[in-house]
């Protein structure tokens, strides 16, 4: 936690950009709740899972035992959409500042 108390991501703005070139399908620039459905799916498979995918989420295997349990697939999910609400603040306050 930080100032205010606030959460704070474990994703970098690479990993973001990273899930969001692969499962923004119609690359509006947000995860939808479809679009994060099929991060779930891929996580639960583990098939088609892409490399970098992996290891991001990786981040979230608390317990170490090389799987990503439903609780840590969920505390995965809730902060992609922390994340996301991050880069949109980011992006404000660049359009703000240049304007």
């Amino acid at each position: 936690m930080t100032a205010g108390n606030q959460p704070q991501p474990k994703l970098t703005k690479e990993e973001l950009k990273v899930l969001y070139e692969i499962y923004d399908k119609n690359k509006d620039n947000t995860l939808s709740d479809e679009e994060l459905n099929a991060i779930i799916k891929d996580a639960k498979e583990n098939k088609n899972l892409d490399p970098r995918v992996k290891e991001i989420l990786q981040k979230y295997d608390d317990n170490k035992d090389g799987i990503i349990d439903d609780n840590e697939l969920k505390a995965a999910v809730a902060d992609i959409k922390l994340s996301g609400i991050y880069h949109y603040i980011f992006l404000i306050r660049i359009i703000l500042l240049i304007n």
